[in-house]
């Protein structure tokens, strides 16, 4: 055989070996027929099929889900995915050694933990944040879609109580039952936090602190009677008159102490110098007697000083009496 017949054998070889190469992972369609179609766990890419992985940032994919990290990287199985040594990042990848960068959609929480960010909308109460913008309910709790909230799911038998904690009975004993509730028996009451049990039947408001002129309305909660107002305390009120045990009427006690005067009516000063609130009659009555009264009191101080200043002098020029004996032992006065 010539030499040309070896050469022209050896490009048939290689051009076989070609095509078995990148028809490896080809899968027929029926008996005879080929297609270019990847089977399961590979892609078509530039015609050819190559193994998929899921998360092989880092690393190679060099079978179907087996990603081989590279240099200064280890596979974190927790995480699915490449991890430099000496770094955790839940969530995100390490830009660096020790440096943690979340993932899109994700904040960081702690150094290597990033959170899913829920925020439009936020999730509801009794549900948690799992993805980016997605809340999954308790369990036991289900998302009414009307709503948006996460209900407690209860049987016939049984509702939400008030705060939605607990599956408690339809039918109970209570007679308050925004204050009381029955679990599991019809004649065992029991009372919610603020309130307090009076009877086997009956949870009425709890105050920790007395009301003093108030209502216990609520707990922890005081409504002051009528013709009275709050004070810094919330348990305490005092007569609309007053503000803060000062004298307001015709006024509104404000916080901090302030009393504002109503409309008509004018801040003066009663006899024991404090703040009061005049109608504007007497506000003008008592500027018109201050204006007229000073000059009066100024005369009058005046004139006594006057008085006195001449009564001094007066007992200063008192001639005074002096006493002596003459030479016959007569005792004599005489001014001096």
């Amino acid at each position: 055989m010539t030499i040309g017949y070896y050469v022209l054998l050896l490009l048939f070889v290689v051009h076989v070996m070609a095509v078995q190469n990148v028809d490896e992972h080809i899968c027929p369609n029926g008996e005879n027929e080929m297609i270019r179609k990847c089977c399961k766990g590979y892609v078509m890419i530039n015609g050819h099929c190559k193994p998929n992985c899921k998360n092989c940032l880092n690393g190679v994919c060099n079978e179907p889900d087996v990603c081989q990290c590279n240099d200064g990287f280890i596979w974190n199985q927790s995480l699915q995915s490449c991890q430099q040594f000496g770094c955790y990042c839940e969530n995100g990848y390490c830009s660096q050694p020790g440096q943690c960068v979340c993932n899109k959609g994700y904040r960081k929480l702690e150094s290597d933990f990033c959170e899913p960010i829920c925020d439009d909308p936020v999730c509801p109460k009794y549900s948690t944040c799992v993805a980016p913008q997605q809340c999954k309910c308790h369990d036991e709790y289900e998302m009414n879609p009307e709503n948006g909230e996460c209900e407690l799911q209860c049987d016939d038998a049984h509702r939400p109580d008030n705060e939605g904690k607990q599956c408690v009975l339809k039918h109970c004993s209570c007679t308050n039952s925004a204050g009381g509730y029955c679990l599991h028996n019809y004649n065992e009451c029991s009372c919610y936090d603020g309130y307090r049990k009076t009877n086997d039947t009956h949870c009425e408001h709890l105050c920790q602190e007395p009301c003093v002129y108030a209502d216990c309305t609520g707990p922890n909660h005081c409504q002051c009677l009528d013709d009275y107002h709050q004070t810094a305390d919330p348990n305490v009120c005092e007569e609309e008159n007053l503000c803060y045990g000062k004298p307001c009427d015709n006024g509104v006690c404000l916080l901090g102490g302030i009393c504002k005067c109503k409309s008509g009516y004018n801040k003066s000063l009663n006899v024991k110098f404090q703040i009061i609130c005049d109608s504007t009659t007497m506000f003008i009555a008592k500027i018109m007697s201050l204006l007229l009264g000073v000059p009066l009191i100024l005369a009058g101080i005046f004139f006594l000083i006057v008085y006195l200043v001449e009564r001094k002098r007066n007992a200063l020029n008192i001639p005074t009496v002096q006493y002596a004996e003459d030479e016959d032992g007569y005792v004599y006065a005489f001014n001096n």
